[in-house]
């Protein structure tokens, strides 16, 4: 008597075990040796497939930003994660503007991802938002967006005249950046004598002026 095993993408060991014998496919021919023994039939899979589970973060924090930050002086921040799989990507941004060129580590384990970033600030990033961020999604579930943010409080990095004494000096204060120009659409080669004309002053300063004054010829 012949006994047909058939195997789809697998394969028999050829080994007995105790009373079992287990016989690569094919036909397999049944004698008196193999008399009370049990006939296996046995099919296994030949690859294996591991599978990745999507975990959310459980935080994203900065450290390391200083209170006051002095313009055109490098300053470090960190920004650390943890918690999620597979490890994110921390995305940088100075009010609406991506930076660049920051460093991302990731522990051995998988568990804490640091990035590391060095900038330099200017005046014109005072008071506004460094943000890290990550950005992760649950299954087919929406995109969601952690963050950590802070605002800036830039100085303006300034000399003090030898002429000046030193009483007269107030530390943390620097002298305001004034731009003056023709409101538009003025233009100053074709203005007429007694025509209406109005100005714009621009001022950056760090802390914020109090008081403006306008001077013409030399009155106020």
């Amino acid at each position: 008597m012949i006994f047909a095993c058939l195997q789809c993408a697998g394969r028999g060991t050829g080994s007995t075990d105790s009373d079992v014998i287990t016989h690569p496919c094919s036909n397999l021919k049944l004698n008196l040796s193999t008399n009370n023994h049990s006939v296996v039939c046995f099919a296994s899979q030949g690859g294996q497939t591991s599978a990745v589970a999507s975990v959310p973060p459980l935080y994203v924090r900065m450290q390391g930003l200083r209170e006051t930050l002095t313009a055109g002086v490098k300053t470090q921040v960190s920004c650390i994660t943890a918690g999620s799989r597979p490890a994110p990507s921390v995305v940088w941004t100075k009010g609406s503007s991506v930076i660049r060129g920051s460093s991302q580590t990731t522990s051995n384990d998988g568990n804490v991802t640091v990035s590391e970033l060095v900038f330099v600030p200017g005046p014109e990033d005072n008071e506004k938002s460094i943000t890290c961020s990550i950005s992760y999604s649950e299954g087919d579930g929406p995109t969601v967006l952690l963050k950590d943010a802070h605002v800036l409080n830039v100085k303006r990095k300034y000399h003090i005249p030898a002429t000046i004494a030193p009483a007269r000096v107030t530390l943390g204060r620097h002298v305001p950046v004034i731009s003056l120009a023709l409101g538009a659409p003025l233009n100053s080669q074709n203005l007429m004598e007694g025509s209406d004309v109005y100005l714009e002053c621009d001022i950056k300063a760090n802390p914020p002026v109090k008081k403006i004054e306008w001077f013409h010829n030399p009155r106020v």
